[in-house]
């Protein structure tokens, strides 16, 4: 074996350990050819070739990946003595290392059905990936902090909410935002599930976790389904208007007014401060439709959905100005008030 065959299983333990109050979760357990690392909640496991005739042992995590860290691509072997010492080998030198009892260290949740649940595509994973930048951070609400996946991919903080069509719809479930970060984008995902549990299978790696208690909000019931004025803009010059009107909005709110004039084709993008003295006024051509319409929306976030989409062209449509309005048919944003 080299240290180079537990980098990338060691970059994501990192996230994992720690987390637990649990001594014995400190530790990287190895039994049965494979490594695991578990807070309770999220427990990774991947499988090594070369550790397979091994007798279960457990090792500090923290002493362990730094170890590997000096060693880089060295190749390693180990010697377990008694369940409680073990030598890592290496030609750089040998590090004798004390453990834990293997049989202390929690055991994985069972129970899953021999059937998929579900199958994330590559595709799912990329959208995954992106719906998630607009999950909640406050973990007081755990059901916010995931992305849901129906018949779409959802991802909402309660003001943006992105909602990506997906294929092959089987099973609504919850993925929290920290099981997405430990989720490799170039391998599909088999998911198997049973009455507390998840488990996704990839083929390098098994990530097993805790399903979150709550529904999931009715999310299509804040979706407007029918529009009164449209418009479209360059994404990057929408950018760079709003990076401007950030510096004259309000610090604390960061209210932008956009104003839609279908009879002038323009777009006004308005910012200011009445604290400071501040204000800034932009009109730009626009293409657009329907009526003429004034509504006010947040800066950042905005700049965020922007950013995440990775956009050319801002498409807007909007049924009034107090109700939420869709870019890019794939993100919504709930409007703030103008005073």
């Amino acid at each position: 074996m080299k240290t180079t065959d537990f980098k990338e299983f060691c970059a994501k333990a990192k996230k994992i350990v720690g987390k637990s109050s649990l001594p014995i979760l400190d530790y990287v357990l190895i039994k049965a050819g494979s490594l695991t690392v578990s807070d309770l909640e999220i427990t990774l496991i991947q499988e090594i070739e070369g550790l397979k005739d091994l007798p279960a042992f457990t090792l500090n995590f923290k002493d362990f990946s730094q170890i590997l860290d000096k060693l880089k691509d060295t190749e390693i072997s180990f010697d377990v003595k008694d369940e409680f010492i073990i030598s890592l080998v290496s030609k750089k030198g040998v590090f004798n290392l004390t453990g834990c009892d293997p049989l202390d260290y929690p055991r994985n949740p069972e129970g899953f059905e021999n059937s998929e649940f579900d199958y994330l595509s590559l595709k799912d994973i990329k959208l995954i990936k992106k719906a998630v930048n607009y999950v909640a951070k406050d973990e007081l609400r755990p059901v916010m902090n995931t992305v849901f996946i129906s018949d779409h991919i959802v991802g909402s903080d309660s003001h943006r909410l992105a909602f990506y069509k997906r294929e092959g719809f089987k099973n609504e479930f919850m993925i929290p935002a920290k099981v997405i970060d430990l989720i490799d984008e170039k391998s599909e995902i088999s998911v198997f599930g049973s009455e507390y549990n998840l488990k996704f299978v990839s083929d390098k790696f098994t990530l097993l976790y805790r399903k979150i208690e709550g529904e999931y909000p009715k999310y299509k019931r804040v979706i407007p389904t029918e529009f009164k004025s449209f418009f479209n803009i360059d994404a990057s010059q929408l950018s760079e208007i709003l990076d401007l009107a950030l510096l004259s909005a309000n610090k604390s709110s960061g209210l932008v007014r956009l104003q839609n004039d279908t009879d002038l084709q323009t777009l006004q993008i308005s910012s200011r401060d009445i604290d400071y003295g501040k204000s800034f006024l932009h009109t730009v051509e626009v293409e657009n439709s329907g009526e003429f319409i004034e509504f006010g929306a947040k800066i950042q976030f905005l700049q965020s959905i922007i950013k995440t989409e990775k956009m050319n062209v801002c498409t807007f449509k909007l049924s009034d100005a107090s109700r939420a309005f869709i870019i890019n048919d794939e993100v919504l944003l709930m409007p703030m008030e103008i005073k």
